[in-house]
Parts: C-alpha cells; structure tokens; sequence
C-alpha cells in the first residue's frame, strides 16, 4: 500500500493521513517487514525512524509435481491470468498485447475480482479490436484450486506493474506452467532458466514477440519448458532458507 503505485491513487488524501500519523507518533514503536528492496525502499522513505526488516515472504511447499505434458500444437496457446483486475496487475497493459496477435489461436482466460468497474470497462473496449484471441473472463477462484487451475494452461501472462514476492508466479511454475511476466517482480531472468520472459513494460513489441513465440512452439518445445519448470521451482523450495530469517526476527522482537 505504500508503493509508489499505490500511493498515487487518491494522492491527496493519503498524504495527509502520513502527515497525521507522523504528528502524533501513531508508528513511532512499530517495527515493519518487507518482502522486498522495493517495498523496503517505499517503506523507509515515508518511515526512515522505523525498525525495518527485509525478508522474502514463503510459499506453501509442495512435494511433487504432475509432469504429464499438456497438448502443445504450434498455432494454438492458451494464456491465464489469475490475479484482480486492477491497475496494479496491468490488466488493460496485457489485452493491449494480445489486440497486436494476428495469428494462430489464442485463448486467454481471466481469473479475479473486479476492483475497478471503469478500469474492467476500458479493457472490455480494447476486447473489441481481437482478432485471433478469444477472452473468456471466468470469475474468481478459491485458493485450494489455483494451482490445478493454472495447470490447464500453457502459459501464465501477468504483466503487473509491481509485486513484492509473486506468489500467482510461483503457483504458476508449480504447476508445471511457464510464466509471461514483467520485469517488476523478484523474478529475474526467467528465460535464462528456460521457464518463461520477464520483461520490461516499456517494451510492448517485446511481449507481442513472446506471445507469438510460444504461439508457433510445438510439443517438445513445450515440454522442455515444463520440465525446466519442475527444475526451477523444486530447487528454490530446497534452498529457500527465509524460514530462518523469520525465525530469527520473531525471536529479535520477542525480547
């Protein structure tokens, strides 16, 4: 919430409930975490007096993977979306690629509350102007199914502005389901792993390149992806050692 993003909406308002808080010392003896530089570097600037720990938030581990390949034509791609409906997921950025596809076919499903009326109404406009892309939006989902929701589809496209961990991205490599991200996350270098794109959102042209390369990827391609997936995530989950990290700030504060 005190992202920069974030903060910009109704910018008036929220600067003067800070400078109120400040004024009377309402923070004065909280201690904040942060699960990442970013949200550290927006959290000091408005708190710069405050205790402030940086630790990555964890994720639900899972054992083992259901690596049984998902039908992959070249020509065809089934894109998911499992995130609100919003500005800070960028939404409207992500059909604003798809309405530049002019081949293949493309499903691209939306999972999420709507919480923003108008914004929902500006990406419905944009809809109008799909050629080879078929949007579905499908309501919200309840936890227990995200991952065997994300498992239906061959990539996860989220080009959200900001995240602070991303747990829909690692949800999304758990099941086995390569992701098509910007590069705002804690998620670098994906492609260098061989289990999706994260990339810059002042380069739509290069999201449309992507969308069109996993259009005409076939079923071994698809399939190293898959693989490269279980690879990636089963060794961030074995070396994850943040668990430590939380211990250890508990037992700080608990003192």
């Amino acid at each position: 919430m005190l992202s920069q993003q974030a903060f910009a909406r109704k910018l008036i308002l929220k600067k003067i409930f800070i400078s109120t808080t400040k004024f009377f010392s309402f923070y004065k003896n909280v201690v904040f975490h942060t699960t990442s530089q970013q949200e550290f570097n927006d959290v000091t600037t408005l708190f710069p007096q405050n205790k402030i720990y940086l630790i990555p938030n964890l994720t639900r581990k899972i054992q083992q993977i259901n690596l049984n390949p998902k039908e992959k034509l070249s020509g065809t791609l089934k894109l998911v979306s499992i995130a609100r409906i919003s500005q800070e997921k960028n939404t409207k950025f992500a059909l604003e690629v798809l309405s530049k596809i002019k081949q293949g076919k493309v499903i691209f499903d939306i999972y999420g509350g709507i919480y923003d009326k108008q914004y929902w109404q500006e990406c419905q406009e944009i809809y109008k102007n799909f050629t080879n892309v078929q949007l579905n939006y499908c309501g919200t989902l309840e936890t227990e199914n995200v991952i065997e929701t994300f498992a239906k589809y061959h990539f996860a496209f989220m080009p959200s502005k900001a995240e602070n961990f991303g747990h829909s991205i690692v949800e999304s490599l758990l099941a086995a389901t390569p992701v098509i991200i910007s590069n705002t996350t804690p998620w670098q270098n994906l492609q260098s792993y061989g289990v999706g794109w994260d990339i810059s959102l002042d380069n739509i042209d290069k999201f449309v390149e992507i969308i069109k390369i996993c259009i005409d990827m076939n079923q071994n391609q698809y399939y190293q992806m898959q693989k490269m997936c279980n690879i990636y995530v089963q060794n961030y989950l074995k070396n994850n050692t943040d668990i430590n990290k939380y211990i250890e700030m508990f037992e700080n504060e608990a003192k």
